[in-house]
């Protein structure tokens, strides 16, 4: 789990954890969040569904790299550290998102790029 989002009484919580301290889990997981707060998942007995999960995840994955420019650099098949960076600067996020995506989704070794994942330290 890195994140989960409940209800206080009248306001709607998001905790998420410090495992993963990376861009790219830190941001997947507050859209994740978002998404299921937005939709009204939140405070559900039982929690969100594996369908509501699914959506969630599709959600956080096109909010932070926009399906059709995805695609459009997934296409080109051009997977540099220069072309990630490149990629990431021009939609204004960390190189480590790109990175992560391309791991899920296997376009690069679940090793490749993890030079490029910035991590946040906790204080």
């Amino acid at each position: 789990m890195q994140g989960a989002g409940f209800i206080d009484g009248r306001k709607i919580v998001t905790a998420l954890t410090d495992r993963g301290r990376g861009t790219d889990k830190f941001w997947f997981s507050v859209f994740h969040e978002v998404y299921h707060i937005k939709e009204g998942h939140t405070g559900k007995a039982g929690g969100a569904s594996e369908a509501e999960e699914a959506l969630a995840n599709e959600y956080a994955q096109d909010v932070l790299i926009p399906p059709d420019k995805y695609k459009e650099f997934t296409c080109r098949k051009d997977y540099t550290c220069a072309s990630v960076k490149n990629f990431a600067a021009g939609l204004g996020i960390d190189a480590g998102i790109i990175a992560e995506r391309l791991q899920t989704e296997n376009e690069a070794a679940f090793d490749q790029f993890n030079c490029l994942k910035t991590q946040y330290e906790l204080s």
